[in-house]
Formats: C-alpha cells, structure tokens, sequence
C-alpha cells in the first residue's frame, strides 16, 4: 500500500468516524430551528390575537375568589390600614393554568402584596366624570382619575394588603389588613417591592387627600357587653380566625371608623332580632354583631350588646 492510498483510507476513516457528531449537531440545530419558528408563529398569532382583542375588549379570568371577613360594602373600611385585624384568604381557581406546585414559590419572603380585584358589587351603568370621594371634608367633587372610588369606567381595584400565610399545598394565600368584601374577584397578586413602589422623590398629593387621611375616628369609645364574649367563645369562627379575640379586635377596628352615628341598618329578613332606635348590625365572618349608640358622662358610646352566628351565605344565597 502506498503512502497516497494509507493517507486516503485515514482521511475517510476520520470522516466516517465524524458523520454521527455532524448527524448530531444538524439534528440538534435543526430540531433548534423548528422550535424557534414554531416560537416565533405562536407570538405573531398571539401578537394578532391582542390586537384584534384591543379593537372590542380584554377579556380576564379571576385567578380566584377572596373569602373575606366583610359580607357587605356598607361597614367594609375604605383603607385596609383602618383594621389591621381583618381578615381573607385567596384560594387559587383549580381551572387556571397557574393552579400546580410552584406557583406561590418564594411568595412567603414579601411581607405585603398588591391585590388586584373587581369592583364585583358595583351596580353603576355609568360613570360620572366628577365624583366626591367618601370622607372629603366638604362638597366639592374631584375628576373620577383624581380619585380611588370604585366607581370607574373599568371596575377594577388595587388593595395593599399583608401577607400572613402561604399554604402551597392548598393553594391558599392568607392576608391581614384588608378592605375587600367576601366574593371578591381577584385578577391578580404582585409582590410589593418598596424600592420599586416608592417614588424616590417624595411624592405630591392634593390638600384634600391629606385632610381626610388625618380624620379622627368616627367612634373611639367602644364596649362590649360579656354576654358578647361569653357567645362567641363557644362558636365555631372558620378558617379566617383562630380565636375569638381576634375577630373581636376586628371588630373594634371596624367600629371605629363605622361612619353611621345613630344610623340604624336592620337586614329585613333577619326576624329574630327586636331593633330598636341608634341599633345597627355589622356582620364580620358571618358572626352578627348588635352595635348600640348611646351617651355617657356626656360622651358617646357604641356597645355591642348581642351577637349570634349567621349562615346567609352570597355565593350560594342559602
């Protein structure tokens, strides 16, 4: 065998032994070519499908439905701070794609978080370009962008809330601080970052935003007879609280800042309570509260006079 025909058969045996890295390597970057233009088609349908959704309307499924302490709008704070006992907890829908083992991951390292919500229980057809805003200390209306009431053209709110518990078998998030009915539902929740939220300059407000911000509470002498107590030890209180002092803490909260002196709120189907002048109920997980306004050495009192669990449920009207 000559040197020209040695030096040949060692060329074709390197090449032949090549072929399955090359093989390899065109499968690989072939198969890498597909996935990209299959990427690259499934972002321009999705790119059109916006677009076309931007010419009639978006369309948003609720992550989940929020179980909250507050079954009404009417003695619900209308700032979270306001009762910092109060409770909810968000239970992710099972339908949603984001409803698996990780999605929560991490979540328990953030103290707060934004929730992002539907005005569900809004009953305007129409929005008024100017509105005045609940506790403005006078009479003069402000633009529906110059203000958070929940009156607006897309019903859609942003609560800043405590984060107390993540339960990621369940798939529950606890929150603490909250102004947000029972049913509520919830489009979103982000992590809240300070030195992202913050401005870093300080931020400007109107006058009137100040003012309300400093009003005294609406009651600030709060009693609660024992016969109140003595009941509500012996209830069964669900998930949202452990103890009965912790729903009544709530409870003092949401007094406080009731905005209803001497306003009497009777649920008319309610025949087992006697109601009588400056008598209100305020309902907090489902536990009825019989609120009373009276006078003392001349200063006002609010005394809880009564209570008993109450099983009207709104999501099932039972």
């Amino acid at each position: 065998m000559t040197q020209s025909n040695s030096t040949t058969y060692a060329y074709l045996g390197a090449v032949c032994l090549s072929l399955p890295a090359v093989y390899y390597f065109y499968a690989k970057y072939s198969a890498l070519a597909l996935k990209c233009k299959s990427e690259e088609r499934k972002r321009r349908k999705a790119e059109q499908t916006v677009a076309d959704l931007g010419k009639v309307e978006y369309r948003y499924v609720p992550i989940g439905i929020l179980e909250s302490t507050y079954t009404a709008r009417n003695f619900t704070p209308n700032q979270p701070q306001r009762a910092p006992s109060s409770r909810a907890r968000l239970k992710l829908d099972s339908n949603t794609s984001l409803f698996k083992a990780g999605s929560f991951d991490t979540l328990e390292q953030f103290s707060h978080v934004w929730v992002i919500f539907v005005f569900h229980e809004n009953t305007n057809l129409s929005v008024k370009a100017r509105i005045l805003p609940p506790r403005k200390n006078d009479t003069q209306k402000v633009g529906a962008f110059a203000c958070r009431s929940p009156m607006r053209p897309n019903p859609i709110g942003l609560s800043l809330v405590k984060l107390e518990k993540v339960d990621n078998v369940g798939g529950f998030l606890y929150f603490s601080s909250v102004d947000l009915i029972d049913g509520t539902p919830v489009l979103d929740v982000k992590p809240y970052i300070p030195t992202h939220d913050v401005p870093l300059e300080e931020a400007r407000v109107a006058p009137w935003v100040g003012l309300t911000s400093k009003l005294v509470p609406d009651f600030v002498n709060i009693a609660i007879d024992e016969c109140v107590t003595e009941k509500l030890a012996h209830m069964q209180l669900g998930p949202l609280y452990e103890t009965s002092e912790q729903l009544l803490n709530t409870l003092v909260e949401t007094i406080k800042w009731d905005g209803r002196k001497n306003y009497t709120k009777k649920r008319p189907s309610d025949k087992d309570y006697k109601m009588q002048k400056g008598q209100w109920i305020i309902n907090l997980a489902n536990v009825d509260f019989i609120c009373m306004f009276e006078t003392h050495e001349g200063q006002g009192v609010v005394r809880v006079i009564d209570t008993k669990p109450f099983t009207y449920s709104k999501k099932h009207g039972t």
